[in-house]
């Protein structure tokens, strides 16, 4: 399965904040990484493989080696929506993010410092200030992610997360990240 590392660093964090409604206080849930779905990949922009280990209910380990095969920079444009969907309508999702179409080394200053740090110690991923990024080989190697602190501001249902990537009018990677969270059963 191929996956971007640069885009997917800071989506686990996103995933867990995208439902911003504030929870009771004793609910505890679990969170569910289910995969990534990867279209429009025949630009050969990024090949790879990716793994996410659940440790417990809110911590995850991501393993990762990706190949960046072309140069990202301006030229290029992210754009991101999140979706959400009940959990007994899991295909009737309704955006509550949108992020227009920004360029990449744009969108790499404002987002990747915020998960960078958490990261470096666990990858050869570059910092914040290379943009633009050259192509080369990447590794992240159980890096850890913890949803516990996003567990105050999280409530059941089913996540997407959409991060196409775009070289002019082209759409060159689409990537879906998908979720759920449901409230644990001791909770209830």
């Amino acid at each position: 399965m191929c996956k971007s590392v640069y885009i997917y660093l800071p989506i686990l964090a996103l995933l867990s904040i995208m439902q911003l409604k504030k929870a009771e206080k004793s609910k505890k849930f679990d969170n569910f990484f289910d995969g990534i779905k990867r279209a429009n990949s025949e630009k050969k922009i990024f090949e790879g493989s990716m793994t996410v280990e659940k440790e417990t209910n809110t911590k995850f380990t991501l393993t990762a080696e990706l190949e960046q095969l072309v140069e990202l920079n301006n030229d290029y444009e992210v754009e991101i929506i999140a979706n959400r969907a009940d959990l007994s309508s899991p295909e009737k999702y309704e955006v509550i993010f949108e992020m227009s179409r920004t360029p990449f080394c744009d969108f790499m200053d404002f987002f990747y410092p915020l998960i960078y740090d958490a990261f470096q110690n666990y990858s050869n991923i570059p910092p914040p200030d290379s943009c633009p990024f050259n192509p080369k080989k990447y590794t992240v190697t159980k890096a850890p992610y913890d949803a516990e602190p996003f567990n105050s501001m999280t409530k059941s249902g089913n996540l997407r997360l959409d991060v196409n990537l775009y070289k002019g009018d082209d759409k060159v990677e689409e990537l879906q990240f998908l979720s759920h969270v449901t409230e644990m059963e001791d909770s209830k």
